[in-house]
């Protein structure tokens, strides 16, 4: 298959559907809910687990069969804290030595920390969690209007 990846319904629907295109109403739909968490997460993804798929269900972004991406976003953001820990305990060294060669080598860490990172962005927009994808979405409901903020905006400016 080559081209863009086709954006899923629900996430067409919270955008507007902004390609006016029809949208494919014989797309599986399945049960809204929170999967159960895989063993295999450590205590770090199992705690975002929690944290992020309630968010996710509020949104209506996630179903029973979406708990392999949601582990493989736990899991890469498990390994990044992890890697930042370690980044951090070696006082940010972000050049180490290679004791066999005696060279400058990148720190380890540092690779993997970056290399969670680009996964987690990858998984954050499979999910429309991104800060860019997500102003691309609209919710069901318009976000409550704060009554003296309108008041003022509507105020004229008064000249001095």
């Amino acid at each position: 298959m080559r081209g863009r990846k086709p954006t899923p319904t629900p996430l067409k629907l919270l955008r507007g559907n902004p390609g006016k295109r029809r949208l494919n109403d014989r797309e599986p739909r399945p049960k809204l809910g929170i999967p159960p968490c895989p063993r295999a997460l450590d205590a770090a993804a199992r705690h975002e687990w929690d944290e992020i798929s309630k968010q996710l269900l509020d949104l209506g972004l996630l179903t029973k069969v979406d708990k392999a991406a949601l582990a493989g976003y736990c899991a890469n953001y498990s390994l990044f804290c992890r890697a930042q820990g370690e980044i951090k305990r070696r006082r940010f060294q972000h050049v180490t030595v290679n004791p066999k060669t005696l060279t400058l080598q990148r720190n380890p860490w540092l690779i993997i920390s970056d290399r969670a990172e680009m996964k987690m962005k990858q998984f954050l927009i499979e999910f429309g969690l991104s800060p860019a994808s997500r102003t691309r979405l609209k919710t069901l409901e318009p976000a409550a209007v704060d009554p003296l903020a309108a008041f003022l905006a509507k105020r004229p400016k008064r000249r001095r």
